[in-house]
């Protein structure tokens, strides 16, 4: 994307690059392999400055919101097969992106936020397995696990954790619904099936 994502969801390619390497092809005749790359967070260390709320976030505070990070390596594109094409930047940053969204890696706590978006911030706790079984039935994906208590389970720690969340009268609701939101944006729109 050539910056982060400020919303939590796939930024557009910015396609400076691409045109620099069809350029190189057409000049060169020498193949020029894109891999894309989909990186996926279970906390980004900067999410309440991306959701426009101030915090004083020293290399400390920084280095004490690590987490998790998968990484994905997506299929290669030639850009032979796009360089003689009418828009080859605009072909390839489509090809680029649907690579991202299939490879991207699901986690438990992207669920939970997306989840609790849906559900006007609030799920009761007998209900949770249930909502999560049905996103996975409406949503393909490239889940981290599948197991609807677990995906429950992790996801639920790592947004109390955070502070994003908490539980009353067995119902979990968001304290921070922006930071919630943010997270629920890291789930990739399905193109051909919205939910």
């Amino acid at each position: 994307e050539g910056t982060r994502s400020r919303t939590g969801g796939v930024a557009p390619v910015k396609t400076g690059l691409l045109t620099t390497a069809v350029n190189a092809f057409r000049s060169s005749g020498t193949e020029i392999v894109i891999v894309p790359i989909s990186i996926s967070y279970e906390t980004v260390p900067e999410d309440n400055q991306f959701c426009n709320i101030h915090e004083e976030l020293g290399m400390a505070g920084f280095l004490a919101k690590r987490s998790n990070v998968y990484v994905e390596f997506c299929d290669p594109i030639p850009i032979s097969e796009y360089a003689h094409t009418e828009d080859p930047t605009l072909e390839l940053s489509y090809r680029i992106s649907k690579g991202w969204k299939q490879y991207h890696k699901i986690l438990p706590n992207q669920i939970v936020a997306k989840l609790l978006t849906e559900n006007d911030h609030s799920i009761e706790l007998s209900q949770s397995t249930m909502l999560v079984e049905d996103f996975i039935s409406r949503h393909d994906g490239n889940y981290l696990i599948r197991d609807p208590e677990e995906i429950w389970d992790k996801g639920k720690k790592i947004l109390q954790s955070r502070k994003l969340i908490e539980e009353s009268n067995r119902v979990i609701h968001s304290k921070n619904e922006a930071v919630v939101s943010y997270y629920a944006n890291m789930v990739p729109e399905d193109e051909d099936r919205k939910y």
